[in-house]
């Protein structure tokens, strides 16, 4: 399976292209790069890096999950899309609850 993964070099130029194009967009403002200054600014530099290293870690996940296919896969398994949908909405629930019921 390695064999033929690593036999495609236009997979790889690809993969590396995809890296590069995501990696501009994370260094440019948003979200991410102000909620970082925010921690940074509230918690000094160990709390901001934590949370860096915890915004870059979500965001290769995510790369990673797009870049294997997840969408080829749902579009030849249609049944699964509401699940994921459900099993999101549920996620985010739970982190609103979460969130909502944090002390102070």
């Amino acid at each position: 399976m390695a064999e033929q993964v690593f036999s495609h070099p236009e997979l790889w130029q690809q993969l590396l292209a995809l890296v590069l194009a995501s990696a501009v967009v994370m260094g440019s403002p948003g979200p991410a790069t102000i909620s970082v200054t925010a921690v940074g600014a509230a918690f000094g530099l160990r709390g901001s890096l934590r949370y860096a290293s915890g915004i870059l870690l979500g965001t290769v996940a995510v790369l990673l999950v797009v870049a294997t296919g997840i969408t080829a896969m749902l579009t030849s398994v249609p049944t699964l899309t509401p699940l994921l949908a459900v099993a999101s909405a549920a996620y985010i629930l739970y982190l609103a609850f979460k969130i909502a019921t944090a002390p102070p």
